[in-house]
């Protein structure tokens, strides 16, 4: 059993958009090394809930089983669970009440910014916060979301590092003639890494009009609140065009993790979810090439933990603060869970 951080346990993780779990269906899926399943009762306005997709007769998938009125019904033996986890029916007993130990596991679940949110614990906060969800001033994306083999912090590490872009997203929004990042500013708090003001050269910026001419951005803020959650502010064209990337990486397990991506722009109205979708998806394939050949898979932190010496140690240079901030914030948050 991979023992769970308990920053990261009592944190909130993305396990599907919402419009997927409709009345009736069951997901199942895995969360920090951890089996769970997500259901909602046949209800409209049955809640979603989260549990442990283990069912206590047998030790069966619940996740195989369907959802009969607003119950999640095992398939090996028909045992039914409600909303609390509580078995309310057995189908083999016919006056005895189902034992008090007949329950399952539940987990915080909640619907939020189209996304449907667990946590393993206790969290003391809310969900990752996009206030620009609720702007009407601004068009908003959900993309698809990708599976990325390797450590869930490798990708927020990838998305505060910059000085790729022109090398490794040649021709989609970088170009290698323009290698240069200029220097930048990382504010490190008790629960946050602030990246401020990062100009750069990029074609067209705004990601959508399949420009291939170079333009000025400048990406004002980059800020990681929680270990996997991080937010992009970029302005393009001096600030008349503004674009928020935010992003929320769930951990399957230490190696392989879901990365989810909203956006939020000021323009753009006129651009189908097609489009969209497949601007992102372009994109986003030049960084899982990438980052599914980390080795290793895990993140190292600094100063790196471990005794492991199969690779070496990362050489940085001054362009690298953000992701050096990041590591060095983990590692007083004492995060253990896929780093090295």
């Amino acid at each position: 059993m991979v023992e769970i951080d308990p920053i990261l346990a009592n944190d909130w993780y993305i396990v599907s958009q919402a419009k997927d779990i409709q009345p009736g269906n069951i997901k199942p899926l895995r969360l920090l090394g951890q089996e769970i399943v997500i259901w909602r009762g046949n209800s409209p306005e049955s809640p979603v809930v989260a549990c442990q997709d283990w069912c206590p007769h047998r030790g069966v998938a619940l996740s195989l089983g369907k959802i009969v009125g607003d119950h999640l019904t095992c398939r090996y033996h028909g045992w039914q669970y409600d909303q609390q986890g509580k078995c309310v029916n057995i189908p083999s007993l016919t006056t005895q009440l189902p034992p008090l130990n007949a329950c399952v596991k539940t987990y915080q679940c909640q619907e939020s910014q189209g996304y449907i949110w667990v946590s393993l614990g206790n969290p003391v906060q809310d969900v990752s916060s996009f206030p620009e969800w609720d702007n009407p001033d601004y068009r908003l994306f959900i993309s698809n979301p990708y599976h990325v083999k390797t450590s869930p912090f490798r990708v927020i590490d990838n998305n505060l590092d910059q000085s790729h872009v022109p090398f490794l997203h040649e021709g989609s929004i970088g170009h290698p003639d323009y290698p240069i990042i200029e220097n930048y500013e990382v504010t490190t708090e008790k629960d946050s890494i602030t990246v401020h003001n990062i100009n750069a050269w990029q074609l067209d910026g705004s990601y959508f009009n399949n420009s291939k001419t170079v333009r000025k951005i400048t990406i004002s803020s980059i800020k990681v609140a929680r270990p996997l959650s991080l937010k992009v502010v970029k302005e393009i064209d001096n600030g008349a065009k503004i674009m928020h990337w935010f992003i929320n990486v769930t951990p399957i397990d230490e190696e392989s993790c879901l990365m989810w991506i909203s956006l939020a722009m000021n323009y753009g109205y006129e651009i189908t979810e097609s489009e969209m979708q497949t601007s992102t998806d372009n994109v986003i394939c030049e960084d899982l090439l990438m980052l599914e050949s980390h080795r290793p898979a895990r993140l190292p932190l600094l100063p790196r933990q471990g005794t492991d010496t199969e690779w070496p140690p990362e050489v940085h240079v001054p362009c690298d603060r953000a992701s050096i901030a990041y590591r060095r914030w983990l590692k007083d948050l004492g995060i253990t869970f896929g780093v090295c």
